[in-house]
Parts: C-alpha cells; sequence; structure tokens
C-alpha cells in the first residue's frame, strides 16, 4: 500500500472513531434527551458526518468535542461520588489529581481518550489546500479541449510533477470529457509558480487532465505523460 493510501485510512480512523464513541454514548445513556452526553454523542455524529462531507467543518466540530471532554470533576462527599463537570461518552479513562478546597474532596481528572484523539486531530491535519474546494473558469477562451467550465473540485494531494513539487491533485465534482476521454481528475498549477490560494479570483494555472489517477505515483511523476493542457481561471 502506497503512503497516500496510508494516510487516508489514517485520516478516516478519526471520524470513525468519534462515531463509534458516540453510539456508545447514545445506548449508555439510553437515549436520554435531558442528560448532557445524548448532546455530546449527537454533535460527535454530527461531526463525523461532516468530516466525510466536509473535512475542515468536521474536524472544527471534532475538537471542540474533544476539549468538551478533556477534563472530568467529580465530588467525594459521605454520599458517594458525585460528578461536577462530565461531557464524557462512550468510554473514558480519566487520570485524577486530588484537591481539598473548602473541606471538600475533589477529583480533577484528565481524560486520556480526549487527549489521543486530540493527538490525532493534529497527526492527521490536511497539509496545505487539502480538502479545500476550488473553481475553475475559461481563460480567454484558450480551451482548446473543449472542457465545459465552469466546474469545481476538492483538492486530494499535493503531486511532484518533473521536480516540481507545486501541483496539486483535483478530484473534480463531475466528470469532464475530451478528445474522447473522460475523467474527474486534473492537476494544475499557477502559470506563475507561486502558491495557489483560496478564494482569491484571476488565478492563472495549468489545467491538465488525468485520463487514469493511478498513472500517478507518490515519488516524481514524468509530466511529459500528460499530453493534453489548458489554461484556466481559478479561485
Amino acid at each position: 500500500m502506497n503512503s497516500h493510501a496510508k494516510n487516508f485510512g489514517t485520516a478516516m480512523l478519526l471520524p470513525c472513531l468519534v462515531a463509534c464513541l458516540s453510539l456508545i454514548g447514545f445506548f449508555k445513556g439510553a437515549f436520554n434527551f435531558t442528560a448532557p452526553s445524548f448532546y455530546v454523542s449527537a454533535a460527535g455524529l454530527l461531526a463525523a458526518l461532516l468530516y466525510f462531507t466536509g473535512p475542515r467543518f468536521g474536524r472544527l466540530i471534532i475538537a471542540f468535542w474533544c476539549i468538551l471532554q478533556l477534563v472530568v470533576i467529580t465530588h467525594s462527599g459521605p454520599a458517594g461520588v458525585r460528578d461536577i463537570i462530565d461531557f464524557t461518552v462512550g468510554i473514558k479513562l480519566p487520570v485524577y489529581a486530588h484537591v481539598n478546597y473548602q473541606g471538600e474532596a475533589y477529583n480533577t481528572g484528565l481524560n486520556l481518550v480526549a487527549v489521543f484523539l486530540l493527538a490525532l486531530l493534529v497527526f492527521t491535519r490536511p497539509k496545505g489546500l487539502v480538502g479545500a474546494n476550488l473553481y475553475f473558469a475559461p481563460y480567454r477562451g484558450q480551451n482548446r479541449l473543449g472542457i465545459a467550465f465552469p466546474l469545481k473540485g476538492r483538492v486530494q494531494r499535493q503531486v511532484n510533477l518533473s521536480g516540481e513539487k507545486d501541483w496539486l491533485l483535483v478530484h473534480l465534482q463531475k466528470t469532464l470529457t475530451y478528445n474522447g476521454i473522460s475523467t474527474a481528475y486534473v492537476l494544475i498549477s499557477r502559470n506563475d509558480k507561486l502558491p495557489i490560494v483560496k478564494n482569491m479570483p484571476n488565478q492563472l494555472v495549468f489545467f491538465v487532465p488525468v485520463p487514469d489517477v493511478n498513472m500517478l505515483n507518490d515519488d516524481v511523476n514524468d509530466r511529459r505523460i500528460f499530453k493534453d493542457e489548458v489554461w484556466a481561471l481559478c479561485k
């Protein structure tokens, strides 16, 4: 398995764990609508779903979801242990520090499950524009391939093309057809060699259709194998 596939698998581990913990939280709480854990579990399922449809926004909710469960505080008294702050769902592994305040015994815990998920969130952080949506329009009618603009696509990863490491592989929302070939993948790079900036209009890019995405590897790719190319405007 190549490194791209490994990175994809690691990234998918995070939303799957969040979804599983949230489902466990639902069943452990017996779907109690008055319990805070019910809403934390619902937020976890929503975050996992958004992660698959829009990773950046989903990651923000997952980060907030993890921070909510980071600290656990309990009170020890004659009636037993009572939760003061506990928004954990599914499984928790707290490491407690005992604190006495005004004659009352409190336990302040750091939930190691939340720590692990936050570390995984950082480890699977997208690089650069990976996961971003970009928009493409024709440039001054220079479209000899007959590609139907406008187009929208999501950046999947960076690609090294003939030693140039700033190329981006984009998965288009709809398939394009040129010279009798259909594909949903293109390689793009700014013609002035500057980095592509999201939401900045009128960035002139090389727009290179990829007939077969399996042609690309994790090392250097030869630009000469991609014989078809047009210019496009990107934002």
